[in-house]
């Protein structure tokens, strides 16, 4: 039975990402007959994140085929339809131009329940601007760390992050979210196996829209339709800012060791204290005593 749940939610996600990466960049080429890849990081994550959904939790339903679709089965075709856009969109306008229309979608699409049910008038603008600008704040933010720190980092940093929200997720109540974010977080291991293998490898650009936009979508899920704390959610929300926040040139060390180590803690501390903060209020019968 794990066994399954392993090979459908995160041997297949991890697969399919492997797949993309690798036909598309050829790695075992060097030098000028190497052919710039990099562009398939966004379909690749895309596309292994739809499959891991389809594997974990069933197909998602056709958007407009009738019924009301939930705020992960938009997730997911949000996230397969920008692959191909976000491949593309390399020069710095066209790429801001797309990422403000995937705010708008993520956020209308993921809550839309939210502001259909709960939210309207001033509220409705305060919560969409709000998390308009937190989604836009981790776009640039692991941009701008994996242009500063290329191979490994940011694609660590996100799997760590995905981890937690894994974790986080299944202590606080759904199952569901929690192989929704191990499959993100699979689509990520063939990065960073990558990132190690040929240095110069990096998740900039279209790749790194796309893991934010994956895992981001999961987490206001976790938080808006499941039972996941603010305090989890909060440090889970900060964790992958914070890696970038470690490089910045006053806190940047000139050794690289060094450098790591302080961009893993960066991480690695609200993570830790996000999880052991949901395994401490984990309760494994809520009705006992009744």
């Amino acid at each position: 039975m794990l066994g399954a749940a392993i090979a459908r939610g995160v041997l297949a996600p991890a697969l399919v990402a492997a797949l993309v990466l690798v036909l598309a960049w050829r790695p075992w080429l060097s030098g000028a007959r190497a052919p710039d890849g990099r562009w398939s990081g966004a379909p690749a994550i895309g596309l292994a994140f739809l499959v891991g959904f389809a594997a974990t939790i069933g197909p998602p339903r056709l958007p407009f085929a009738g019924g009301a679709l939930s705020g992960q089965e938009w997730l997911a075709w949000i996230a397969l339809a920008a692959g191909v856009p976000l491949a593309v969109a390399a020069r710095p306008g066209r790429a801001a131009v797309l990422r403000g229309l995937l705010t708008v979608a993520l956020v209308e699409g993921v809550l839309r329940a939210m502001f259909v049910h709960h939210w309207s008038g001033a509220p409705a603008i305060l919560w969409f601007a709000g998390l308009a600008l937190a989604l836009n704040l981790h776009f640039w933010s692991a941009e701008a760390l994996a242009r500063r720190a290329p191979g490994a980092a940011m694609p660590l940093s996100w799997i760590v992050v995905g981890t937690g929200l894994a974790l986080t997720s299944g202590l606080t109540g759904s199952t569901a979210l929690a192989q929704l974010a191990g499959a993100a977080t699979a689509a990520l291991g063939p990065a960073l196996v990558l990132a190690w293998w040929r240095p110069r490898f990096s998740l900039a650009g279209g790749a790194a829209t796309m893991v934010v936009l994956v895992l981001f979508g999961i987490g206001l899920c976790a938080r808006f339709y499941s039972s996941l704390p603010r305090l989890e959610a909060s440090l889970l929300l900060c964790a992958p800012f914070l890696a970038w926040v470690a490089e910045l040139p006053p806190l940047r060390s000139r050794r690289p060791r060094v450098r790591a180590l302080a961009r893993a803690l960066a991480v690695l501390v609200p993570v830790a204290a996000a999880v052991t903060s949901a395994a401490l209020a984990y309760e494994s019968d809520p009705y006992a005593g009744y």
